[in-house]
């Protein structure tokens, strides 16, 4: 019995390898792969640090803008397309 699930949609996978549906990457991205995250876990408190009063992403926990760059997600001020929630 598989116990993992599709970060995106929250059905069940079928690979083990698999964080999401090839149908929800294609969906959500726009692609065939899921981009890379274009920032290291230990910077992502830096960043959100220098996005602050830029940002207009209400609640209190903290988030980075994203948007996608080639094959990347990138943090970003402006023109956000995701938002990261670590």
């Amino acid at each position: 019995m598989n116990n993992r699930y599709c970060i995106a949609c929250g059905e069940a996978l079928e690979a083990n390898n698999e964080q999401m549906h090839a149908r929800c990457i294609r969906e959500l991205f726009g692609s065939s792969e899921i981009p890379a995250l274009d920032i290291e876990p230990a910077g992502i408190s830096g960043a959100g640090q220098k996005m602050a009063g830029h940002l207009s992403i209400s609640g209190v926990q903290p988030k980075l803008s994203l948007k996608v760059q080639g094959n990347k997600l990138i943090t970003t001020e402006t023109g956000g397309q995701y938002i990261l929630k670590p």
